[in-house]
């Protein structure tokens, strides 16, 4: 900074100093105004030149050319040259050079009312007020215009050319954001913090940095907002050879959004939140939405972020979405819009849901994280309907855990826990029975109570459930509409059976129903002793079966109906 503003200082003392030695050779002529064509004074040219006095001196050129000296020339004493400057100023009303060429560089100068104004192709500075005290350069700037930027900066300017420390606050415009800023220069580095105003237009801004192009999109498409305030903004710099140079991993800023939209997917209906909080951080750009909604459903407590700026591993957006509600037909688009299926399906209820997808920008990949908290409400596993009180719910990696979910109704009460591989459509599960009733109100058919049983669940091509321990199958088929209960070994059931007519040992049965309303059965009873004696040789142990029953009715028949129970 020091060396450029010496080079700067040189170049207008050179030009200043030449000019003089022309106005003290030309001062007879001056208070008529002179013009020259061409005047050529040592190594400078001046094309179109015009002189005048009046109270003071006036000076204009077309053009100036001041060839760049090929030896290197020693720093010059600033102190001296800041108050030679300032002198050489003072006899001066008005300056105008339209053109002036120094190292290839072309400028165009203008001083005025003690106003310094230069132009060139990269920017334009205007600046009055310039003065020394002490060790210390102070100037009042008016305006400086990066013209690549289309930014306006203007400040006051502290600048200790002894210990090379400067300090520079001001404002900054672009476009319709207009900001406070403070840049302090101290070792080398520079420090930078600003904030803003109220502001809309956000993506002509990121769009003058080389965002990753799924970064871009979300930070300017994906999330967009009515307005925008940049409420904190910190960074570093260091201040090199080669110029200025932003520390990445000092960036730190907060920003507040107003009437906000979210669009996780094309196709989807946006998400929409009064405010957003955003902070980016040590590489990471995260978005807090305040009481935000999904097709009327609170989304409170959801987040999104975008990480991994800063190191080599993939850019990774991370939604972090919480329903309070029923995860019903409209939040399941979510779900498929990431080609997520959920093997829980909620037909009625609440259920409080964290559902965490962690996607890869570069490939598409998405790993997902989900818990729920279930409260009561229908719920079903393929075609089997769970009634549930309670319960909890994770899915991570393909894997469904269930923990201590609670289901009951008129027939049982049961605890479950276990998992559900997804990818198999596979349910192994440990089932805690507290009661199960089955068949008739007043005299079940089966009754179990306070019983730990394994059970498995497929639900690819159908349901079917199977009871290892029982020997018992369900099935039920793509439709829902028939279910088939099988059980290979009675005697596995024979301490559950309750109001059958008959003792039973062993043997098996089918039931069946096309409503799940009226059942019908039929198997094959076996008992150790006589079932009935057909004459005095001849004892039957096995009979074979049939009946129905339904929530009203129960009938039993045997030995080729010559025996029916109704």
């Amino acid at each position: 900074m020091k060396r450029s503003m010496l080079a700067t200082h040189s170049m207008i003392r050179n030009i200043l100093f030449a000019l003089l030695v022309i106005v003290i050779a030309l001062f007879l002529f001056l208070k008529n105004g002179i013009s020259v064509h061409h005047l050529k004074v040592a190594s400078l040219t001046i094309d179109g030149l015009y002189l005048k006095l009046d109270k003071k001196l006036i000076l204009k050129a077309d053009s100036l050319s001041i060839p760049a000296n090929k030896k290197k020339q020693p720093l010059p004493n600033l102190e001296k040259g800041l108050d030679r400057l300032n002198e050489l100023l003072s006899y001066f009303e008005y300056i105008e050079l339209k053109e002036v060429t120094f190292k290839n560089d072309r400028y165009s100068i203008l001083y005025s009312d003690h106003i310094f104004y230069m132009v060139n192709d990269l920017y334009e500075i205007a600046t009055h007020q310039i003065s020394r005290e002490g060790n210390e350069l102070h100037a009042v700037i008016d305006l400086v215009y990066l013209k690549e930027y289309d930014i306006r900066l203007s400040g006051k300017l502290v600048y200790n050319y002894k210990r090379d420390t400067a300090l520079l606050k001001g404002t900054a415009e672009y476009r319709d954001i207009h900001t406070d800023f403070m840049a302090n220069k101290r070792r080398g580095n520079l420090y930078f913090t600003a904030k803003s105003d109220t502001f809309t237009q956000l993506k002509p801004l990121l769009d003058q940095f080389s965002l990753p192009p799924t970064v871009s999109e979300w930070a300017t498409e994906r999330v967009k907002a009515k307005s925008y305030r940049l409420q904190r903004f910190k960074a570093v710099a260091r201040i090199g050879r080669k110029g200025i140079r932003i520390l990445p991993d000092s960036i730190m800023a907060e920003a507040l959004l107003t009437e906000a939209l979210i669009r996780f997917k094309d196709g989807l209906a946006p998400a929409r939140a009064e405010k957003i909080e955003v902070v980016f951080k040590e590489g990471n750009l995260s978005f807090k939405p305040v009481d935000p909604y999904f097709k009327k459903k609170s989304l409170a407590g959801s987040t999104i972020s975008i990480v991994n700026f800063l190191n080599h591993d993939p850019i990774r957006l991370k939604l972090n979405l919480q329903f309070k509600d029923k995860i019903d037909a409209e939040v399941l688009k979510i779900f498929e819009a990431y080609k997520i299926k959920l093997p829980l399906v909620q037909k009625s209820g609440r259920m409080r849901s964290v559902i965490k997808l962690d996607i890869n920008l570069e490939t598409g990949k998405v790993q997902m994280l989900c818990d729920f908290s279930l409260q009561k409400g229908a719920f079903a596993l393929g075609r089997v309907h769970l009634p549930v009180t309670s319960g909890e719910v994770q899915i991570k990696k393909g894997i469904v855990s269930l923990s201590g979910v609670v289901l009951k109704s008129s027939n049982y009460q049961i605890t479950v826990n276990g998992s559900i591989n997804l990818a198999k459509k596979l349910a192994t599960l440990n089932l805690t029975v507290h009661s199960f009733r089955f068949g008739d109100k007043h005299k079940p058919f089966l009754l179990m109570k306070e019983t730990r049983l394994p059970l498995e669940v497929s639900y690819g091509n159908g349901t079917e459930v199977r009871l290892p321990t029982l020997k018992m199958r369900l099935k039920i088929d793509k439709k829902g509409s028939s279910e088939v209960i099988e059980i290979a070994d009675l005697s596995r059931l024979k301490n559950n059976l309750k109001n059958v007519p008959v003792t039973i040992n062993g043997g098996h049965l089918t039931i069946s129903s096309k409503n799940s309303k009226e059942y019908r059965f039929e198997g094959l009873l076996k008992r150790n002793d006589c079932f009935i004696y057909e004459n005095e040789s001849s004892c039957m142990t096995q009979v074979p079966i049939q009946g129905t029953f339904s929530g009203k009715s129960f009938v039993f028949k045997a030995f080729q109906d010559r025996f029916v129970f109704d």
